[in-house]
């Protein structure tokens, strides 16, 4: 998965912005890209020393599986005591992986020496985990929050603009399942948009190309499916079948039933018990 060159100048202004080292990675937890693309001293220092990279991966790990089930940021601290935060990316609804903002510290002097004190495990050499640690930025708690709700803006944008793109992934298809699993629920296509991480272009234009018709057209045609089949019951009355198949309004449900039927639910339902007797 090659990084766009957008997606480069997208990490660099938040790395200007922010002055934290800005990385994406994929599902699988591999780094695709990143500004710098060299971690900071103090990380390359900690991961050079055995049991160190394993620490950090392990914690990231943790992270990002927490992103995927949750579909939020994420703001954590690393076993060394440093603020880092992910970000889920999508692709038309799709996990295609993260954006990790880190390494920083607040603003308490305890934090900096929990820092030091945890290398210490893993380097004897004080002076130069103190030099390291003393290049980390420093932030207040608000800053570092402000700057995660500046990054998860980023991440979305991220998304809108598929940036970070999967070719498995089958709009359409979940679209229409969508629709079959809440014809229901009242919900409009930007409610889709936001459900699925798309843009509205990218949504109408990949349906229409897979299915010959829109959405609305086919939602319309599930909802109708699924009242004929209520209609046979005799105990439903239209208003109670409209609203239970996501029209709301039994006056709409009966134009749109006689446009696809040529009759009304009423005549419908009067020739086939007719038929049926």
């Amino acid at each position: 998965m090659d990084p766009s060159p957008e997606l480069i100048e997208i990490l660099k202004n938040l790395y200007t912005i922010s002055g934290f080292r800005m990385s994406v990675y994929d599902t699988a937890f591999r780094e695709i890209c990143a500004f710098p693309q060299e971690k900071s001293p103090f990380c390359q220092m900690i991961q050079s020393c055995p049991g160190g990279l394993e620490h950090c991966r392990s914690y990231d790990q943790a992270a990002f599986q927490k992103v995927s089930q949750t579909g939020e940021v994420y703001l954590y601290r690393c076993y060394f005591g440093l603020y880092e935060a992910v970000a889920p990316l999508y692709h038309i609804g799709t996990l295609t992986g993260y954006l990790m903002m880190g390494q920083t510290l607040d603003t308490q002097k305890t934090s900096k020496n929990f820092v030091i004190s945890r290398a210490l495990n893993y380097s004897s050499d004080e002076g130069a985990i103190k030099k390291a640690a003393g290049t980390i930025p420093i932030r207040s708690k608000d800053q570092i929050l402000s700057c995660i709700s500046v990054m998860d803006i980023c991440a979305a944008y991220i998304t809108l603009k598929e940036h970070l793109k999967t070719p498995s992934t089958k709009l359409p298809e979940k679209v229409l399942e969508y629709l079959r699993r809440n014809y229901g629920s009242k919900f409009t296509i930007d409610d889709l948009c936001s459900h699925f991480y798309c843009s509205r272009a990218a949504l109408t234009r990949s349906f229409r190309a897979a299915f010959g018709k829109s959405i609305h057209e086919s939602l319309m045609e599930i909802r109708l499916e699924h009242s004929l089949e209520l209609l046979k019951r005799p105990d439903n009355s239209i208003e109670e079948i409209a609203v239970s198949c996501g029209f709301y309004d039994q006056n709409y449900y009966t134009k749109v039933f006689k446009k696809y039927y040529t009759v009304t639910p009423g005549q419908w339902r009067t020739q086939r018990f007719s038929e049926t007797g």
